[in-house]
């Protein structure tokens, strides 16, 4: 959860940061808006910090409880589990948009709230927050990495592909992120087919991807990363 451990902190310096923006003309503090838009001063700006901070809080729990699930043998506790998953990564998606109502122009709130809707199974809502996040941050690698998983189990390979290609020029850990599960979910379709991809575009993703290979950063941040699938 390192990114949204730097995403909170960028929203509890808000103030500082749009302030920086006016002056500078947008660069650097453009994920927070805390101009007109907000209006709170800081009580709402505290407000948004603690939204996202529960947001972040759900998410956390929700890696937690899927874990679980990999483990889980029973239908009921599978049942369970899953109902659970569902209920953190709802709660998470409701805090993020009060995050970004509040703030329109926060782009990292933007991809994470792409995440949670994507968790959720809502795809084209999912693809709509990282449009706009990167409509704002057009190289916001986070929202790259989210938009290559959603467009992955979505079929879009070729899509998937340019957005690991676009990442393999921007942050070297998430291109290694993106296609650790790329790999992932390639072994799942080659152990459990369901016919919805044509063989030959899934032949072609597979020899593009045997291709590619992972950069030298350690091991286990791979495999940390593949996790979080």
């Amino acid at each position: 959860m390192r990114r949204l451990l730097a995403i909170f902190g960028l929203l509890l310096i808000s103030g500082a940061l749009a302030t920086g923006a006016s002056a500078a003309g947008g660069g650097g503090g453009g994920s927070v808006d805390v101009g007109g838009s907000s209006g709170g001063g800081d009580a709402e700006r505290k407000a948004i910090a603690r939204r996202f901070e529960n947001a972040k809080k759900h998410l956390e729990e929700a890696k937690k409880l899927e874990a679980r699930l990999e483990k889980a043998t029973t239908p009921d506790e599978r049942e369970d589990l899953a109902e659970d998953i569902h209920d953190e990564y709802d709660d998470a998606r409701g805090d993020l948009e009060y995050v970004v109502k509040k703030q329109p122009k926060s782009y990292p709130a933007q991809s994470e709230l792409g995440f949670a809707l994507r968790k959720l199974g809502r795809f084209d809502d999912s693809l709509e927050a990282y449009d706009k996040a990167l409509a704002m941050k057009p190289g916001y690698a986070p929202a790259i990495e989210y938009r290559g998983e959603a467009y992955l189990e979505l079929g879009r390979l070729t899509d998937a592909r340019a957005a690991w290609e676009k990442l393999s020029n921007l942050d070297a850990e998430l291109a290694d992120q993106l296609l650790a599960k790329m790999q992932h979910w390639m072994a799942r379709q080659k152990a459990h087919p369901n016919g919805e991809i044509e063989s030959d575009a899934l032949g072609e993703f597979e020899a593009w991807l045997s291709e590619r290979k992972l950069s030298d950063l350690p091991p286990g941040f791979v495999r940390s990363a593949s996790n979080r699938w």
